[in-house]
């Protein structure tokens, strides 16, 4: 080997240096004397988990500034009525919780048009007339999607449950009142009429008791003269 490769050789050994575990445990040896090898301190913060997307360090604080808006945002928003500024956000929650939970059916579509009611009920029994015209919107346009579930619905257990549930609310003096109301009426009709075309079908499959078939006639009638809600409770007390 020429003398210049071995001069280029030592040169790059001399650049190697040993690790500071290595020279700890060589002074240990030499000295006599008993070193601790101890890594930096690493003072860790919160920022460290949050990705922050590129952004530096300092929009971290914002980022975590708007989360907490944000959620306060939602959370007040919980307690909004309809024609409230919030409660988009509240609707917005609500469908987010239905399509997480996978749920686009009669019965998830039928809990929306509940607390659309419960709402209206808020509403006028606090006295809230401000609140009241948007509150009735939102019942039609819940009722209107629900009376278009049910006409598609062949589950007959579903449909029944949904008629016991809307007999109770029914029995609501102030919900009763509103259901009845010129505003609601033919949008409440239009959900008694689907209830009533679907029950009527199924018990019609059944076989009934001499008692049990006067009742049918009689809802029938009822439902020709379009006093769906009572033609319903009819229907209702044979299946009981």
């Amino acid at each position: 080997m020429a003398d210049k490769q071995i001069a280029e050789k030592i040169k790059l050994l001399s650049k190697i240096e040993p690790r500071r575990e290595w020279v700890v445990l060589t002074k240990n040896e030499i000295l006599g004397k008993k070193y601790e090898f101890t890594a930096p301190a690493k003072n860790w913060n919160i920022l460290d988990y949050i990705p922050v997307m590129g952004l530096k360090r300092q929009f971290a604080y914002a980022f975590l500034t708007m989360a907490f808006i944000v959620v306060g945002v939602f959370g007040f928003a919980q307690r909004t009525l309809p024609g409230d500024m919030l409660f988009s956000f509240r609707r917005i929650t609500e469908q987010s919780q239905a399509a997480l939970s996978g749920q686009d059916n009669l019965k998830a579509g039928f809990e929306t048009a509940t607390r659309r009611l419960q709402d209206l009920a808020q509403a006028v029994k606090s006295n809230r007339t401000g609140n009241i015209p948007s509150a009735i919107s939102e019942v039609k346009l819940s009722i209107e999607e629900v009376t278009k579930k049910i006409a598609n619905t062949t589950d007959s257990e579903e449909i029944k449950n949904i008629a016991e549930q809307v007999k109770q609310i029914g029995q609501d003096e102030v919900l009763a009142n509103k259901l009845g109301s010129e505003e609601l009426k033919e949008t409440s009709d239009a959900l008694y009429k689907a209830l009533d075309e679907q029950m009527i079908k199924e018990i019609e499959k059944t076989t009934l008791t001499e008692e049990d078939q006067k009742i049918l006639e009689e809802s029938k009638v009822l439902f020709t003269e379009e006093n769906y809600s009572q033609s319903l409770e009819k229907i209702l007390s044979i299946s009981e």
